[in-house]
């Protein structure tokens, strides 16, 4: 007997997928159990797990050639002297397309045959129902005759019962994502400022409109609006120069600024400097940390005589009657002793301190608006946000040096 020329396929799925498989030899008995093996990770019928579920399916369908007899679906009635075909949509990335309708009608043609492609749909039910979890299996054992077609279970339709079941995938689905890319803000803020993250919800919205045979339009403005909602300054302002650029005629489309953006952030916090603080912010966060730094010190009893002042003798808290006491001296005296601490006269504050105005190192000086000054007409009232910060850094710098006088 001559030897069998080899013909080349890329796995044993693919060999002889014109014919029937013959499952009395041991070569059909293991195509079968392994075509059915069920995915390792059982499927709970939760939209979040949803993508990673059909992943599966796609890869065992690519390995057994079940995408052309049994996933690719027509989704319009065949034309006679068309060569081509009708077109067929396939049902694990673009469920959104495909009927219940269209599904029975394709199920109709292999059904109760003697066929290849019945013998896989056999396989698909088998792997698609015991991949499911325990409490998955009792909701679709419940709609058995969604899957059913001329009483033979039909791999393919239950695989589209548990897409809709894991979300209603209709045009209200479509409105919800469209919705929520109009709104990446909230979504960059759920994700913490994680570029990665914020990408990975982004994909997985226009995914599913593509599911849905959607697309939007608009989806560059949209993630600058949500990257924008980063709380790293620098990369708020590189998205910046990027939606000007494109606003002036660059092109740019949406996929090249998710890479760009994520390799941006990946360098930042390889570096340590995502959502580092700018110069200001760094020092007013130092500023602080003194303030802490010499409250601590007194309470370790480095200020312990201001403190038994403040206090009182009782031990209760009193407050401290000449801060910020603007009372000028009537009878030229330019000391008095309040609360057992003396203080001077210091024109230059135009206020009781610690020192003469000789001796006054202008700390604080118009850092902020007296208390009782009337507001004024123009827009000075409301400073923006800018000089809302250099008061603040003032008003943080001034406590220390009052608080390192006072300790002296």
């Amino acid at each position: 007997m001559a030897d069998e020329i080899p013909i080349f396929e890329l796995n044993p799925g693919r060999v002889d997928d014109d014919d029937f498989i013959n499952f009395r030899t041991p070569d059909g008995q293991k195509l079968y159990k392994n075509a059915t093996k069920p995915f390792k990770d059982e499927f709970d019928m939760t939209a979040a797990n949803l993508k990673a579920h059909l992943h599966d399916h796609s890869t065992r369908a690519w390995i057994y050639a079940w995408n052309e007899s049994l996933f690719d679906i027509p989704i319009e009635d065949e034309v006679e002297d068309d060569e081509d075909g009708p077109e067929t949509a396939n049902l694990c990335e673009e469920f959104g397309r495909i009927n219940w309708a269209r599904c029975q009608l394709h199920a109709a043609t292999y059904v109760n045959t003697e066929t290849r492609t019945a013998q896989q749909n056999q396989m698909l039910y088998i792997l698609a129902l015991n991949s499911l979890s325990v409490e998955a299996k009792k909701q679709i054992m419940l709609k058995k005759d969604r899957y059913t077609v001329e009483g033979v279970p039909v791999g393919a339709m239950l695989v589209k019962l548990i897409i809709e079941c894991s979300y209603l995938a209709s045009n209200a689905t479509v409105r919800t994502v469209r919705e929520k890319l109009t709104s990446l803000d909230e979504v960059m803020e759920t994700n913490g400022s994680d570029i990665i993250k914020f990408n990975a919800k982004v994909e997985d919205l226009t995914n599913t409109l593509t599911s849905h045979g959607q697309t939007t339009e608009d989806l560059f403005i949209h993630l600058c609006k949500g990257y924008k909602s980063a709380s790293d300054k620098k990369f708020v302002k590189w998205i910046e120069e990027k939606e000007d650029k494109h606003d002036e005629g660059e092109d740019m489309e949406p996929e090249e600024l998710m890479i760009l953006a994520a390799n941006k952030y990946k360098v930042a916090k390889d570096r340590g400097n995502w959502c580092q603080p700018d110069e200001q912010d760094a020092k007013i966060i130092a500023l602080t940390a003194q303030i802490q730094k010499l409250a601590s010190t007194r309470q370790r009893g480095g200020g312990k005589e201001k403190d038994e002042a403040i206090r009182g003798t009782g031990g209760g808290k009193k407050k401290q009657t000449w801060v910020k006491d603007r009372v000028a001296p009537t009878d030229g005296t330019l000391t008095k002793i309040v609360d057992g601490k003396e203080l001077k006269w210091c024109s230059k504050h135009g206020s009781w301190a610690g020192h003469f105005a000789d001796n006054c190192k202008g700390h604080g000086i118009n850092a902020t608006p007296e208390a009782d000054s009337e507001p004024k007409d123009d827009d000075s009232a409301s400073p923006p946000s800018n000089t809302k910060k250099t008061l603040k850094l003032a008003q943080a710098y001034a406590a220390v040096q009052d608080a390192a006088e006072d300790s002296e």
